[in-house]
């Protein structure tokens, strides 16, 4: 999970790159979902400021499309 956040803070240029993190991000909170799991309240923030700032970042359909899938799982 951290180099996921890592590569989705860092990253200002690569939308491919941040398009890959997100689906890795929105597979691991799909999989915490599924399997009664969660994701540490300390990363929750991270994660939820990440998706409200890449879409301005990146503004594809994609990235903001993946963003909001990714934000009703957490």
């Amino acid at each position: 999970m951290a180099l996921i956040l890592r590569v989705l803070e860092t990253e200002s240029t690569d939308s491919e790159a941040v398009y890959r993190a997100l689906v890795a991000l929105g597979n691991m909170a799909h999989a915490a979902q599924k399997h009664e799991g969660s994701i540490p309240e300390s990363e929750l923030g991270e994660i939820k400021q990440c998706l409200q700032a890449l879409p301005k970042t990146f503004p594809e359909e994609r990235v903001r499309s993946v963003s909001q899938e990714i934000s009703t799982l957490l």
